[in-house]
């Protein structure tokens, strides 16, 4: 097989439905506090991702590379012969209307920067655990009824997101309900400083179960946007926007926030995205 080979959408949908399969396993089967995971009985508010192994990459998958595969070289130059934009939408003869307001006219826009939730940002859960000590206690209304949602920040969160908000245009998209994240985000960036661009589970695109966001639907020029998820599956449709990211669930000496600085400051002042993203991505991902 050559080294240049694209996947094809339908082996990238089966790529991502088995790691969505790994990762997102039935939550009876968890039974440890470690991994604190929803009961059973409350609603699909939050995006819950249990801990597992790395992700299973196979031959045909871009992003997050595997190191063990090829070189960097060759893995460079395998993303920069895939295409940038897989969307579904792409195959429609009707136009679509963006997600998001148009830019504010300025002479270079900045750089838009998505930013997933929970298992990045966060790690928010029905049953907490005794022995740890939670940043936030929300109560989400769902169904008539209202929930108790424990949030614990993941490590540097607050430098991260003074960090960006000068940079960047940010949007908040995340999978789960749009109660909890208002709820969250609120409470995280009380002045505002993010921006009010958020978008939700509705906004997502069911594929083989799994919540996908389409950044083609936002409106922007892909060459100037970028992704942070923790989930493959989430950038399914265009993988080399993207960040990856480890899902954080509670590790106290987690530094992934911390460490992506040096790149973002990068990505803010690139042309285009894919010069700074195609190389760090080509370096190969890990997921643990």
């Amino acid at each position: 097989m050559s080294s240049t080979r694209r996947p094809t959408t339908q082996e990238a949908i089966d790529f991502f439905k088995r790691y969505r399969e790994k990762f997102q396993s039935e939550v009876s089967s968890k039974n440890s506090p470690s991994h604190n995971s929803v009961n059973i009985s409350a609603p699909n508010i939050v995006t819950q991702v249990q801990q597992g192994g790395q992700a299973d990459v196979t031959a045909y998958s871009i992003v997050p590379m595997d190191p063990r595969n090829g070189t960097t070289l060759t893995r460079l130059d395998l993303l920069r012969n895939s295409s940038t934009n897989r969307s579904p939408c792409l195959e429609m003869d009707a136009e679509v209307k963006a997600m998001l307001p148009p830019l504010k006219s300025v002479r270079v826009p900045k750089v838009t920067l998505v930013l997933d939730v929970d298992e990045t940002l966060v790690h928010s859960t029905f049953q907490p655990n005794p022995d740890v000590v939670y940043d936030k206690v929300l109560q989400v209304p769902s169904d008539g009824k209202i929930y108790t949602v424990s949030v614990k920040y993941r490590p540097y969160l607050k430098d991260f997101l003074q960090f960006v908000c000068q940079r960047f245009e940010v949007v908040i998209f995340t999978a789960s309900m749009r109660a909890y994240c208002d709820n969250l985000m609120d409470e995280i960036d009380p002045n505002g400083d993010l921006g009010n661009l958020r978008l939700f589970r509705e906004h997502c695109t069911l594929c083989e179960s799994s919540y996908v966001k389409d950044l083609h639907l936002l409106g922007r020029d892909l060459r100037r946007v970028a992704i942070i998820d923790n989930s493959p599956a989430a950038y399914a449709f265009q993988q080399r926007n993207a960040i990856p990211i480890r899902t954080w669930i509670d590790d106290p000496d987690d530094r992934e926030l911390f460490n992506l600085l040096p790149l973002l400051d990068r990505l803010a002042r690139c042309e285009h995205v894919y010069s700074v993203l195609d190389e760090f991505n080509a370096k190969g991902c890990s997921f643990q």
